[in-house]
């Protein structure tokens, strides 16, 4: 199946973060964050929405506040749009 957008694309800005990245800073953001069990808690924001997996990838490490959408991050910033 194809991905599609509804805004212009670069194949070489669709390349999807793998679980085992996210494994590797999580620690990092339990140090700074309170600890492990406080995950909820945090807000991640990924604007790259490539297959819109990473919600449930990070949900998968309990990350399940996490903002990623469909969207064109390059226009939002050009309309000074916050869309976290």
């Amino acid at each position: 199946m194809a991905l599609s957008f509804p805004y212009k694309t670069n194949y070489n800005d669709h390349f999807e973060t793998p679980l085992i990245a996210y494994q590797d800073v999580a620690p990092l953001l339990d140090i700074i964050g309170g600890g492990e069990e406080k995950r909820k808690n945090h807000v991640l924001y990924d604007p790259y929405y490539c297959n819109g997996r990473t919600s449930k990838i990070l949900g998968s490490i309990s990350f399940t506040s996490v903002h990623h959408e469909k969207r064109d991050f390059y226009l939002d910033v050009e309309q000074k749009k916050n869309t976290v």
